[in-house]
């Protein structure tokens, strides 16, 4: 599969990190309330090859699988 031409690295990167910055969320805290602030802790966005290291091409379960780690 092609990747679309605006579709670059560093544009999904940006977009990545942005987005990771940008959600908080409320959670509960030890007593009960809405108190704890929660975010997105350390985002490690990588570039993703079209091959795995044996040389064959990555299936679309891989890279998904990958990107949902």
């Amino acid at each position: 599969m092609t990747r679309p031409a605006w579709a670059t690295v560093e544009l999904l990167s940006e977009a990545i990190e942005s987005a990771a910055k940008a959600v908080r969320l409320n959670g509960p805290g030890p007593d009960g309330e809405d108190s704890q602030k929660l975010r997105w802790g350390a985002v490690d966005v990588r570039r993703i090859e079209s091959t795995g290291p044996d040389g064959a091409a990555l299936s679309e379960a891989a890279v998904a699988g990958y990107v949902a780690k």
